[in-house]
């Protein structure tokens, strides 16, 4: 799906409908290796032992929930907006 980099949406900060500029949001990041749950989880992974937690099958989910950054030109705010799941969202520079 593609998206406007500027869109005109409600912004609660100013009450009115303004002008938003469109960034994607981050949403994880590499887990710590030094994590005591993520050396618990080495722990268990080594060896002959296999895969300590089981592994669900079949229905997985293929496409992503999207977050979209919106900043507000009169008032420099951000707000969050969710997208619906989505295979691939685009910023188009219209």
């Amino acid at each position: 799906m593609k998206v406007p980099k500027e869109m005109e949406v409600y912004c609660p900060h100013c009450k009115k409908y303004t002008v938003h500029a469109v960034k994607t949001q981050k949403t994880s990041k590499k887990r710590s290796k030094l994590g005591h749950a993520e050396r618990l989880h080495q722990d268990r992974l080594k060896g002959y032992h296999g895969f300590p937690v089981k592994v669900g099958g079949g229905k997985y989910k293929v496409n992503i929930q999207h977050t979209l950054l919106l900043t507000c030109a009169e008032c420099k705010k951000s707000t969050l907006k969710n997208y619906p799941r989505l295979k691939i969202l685009e910023i188009s520079k219209e």
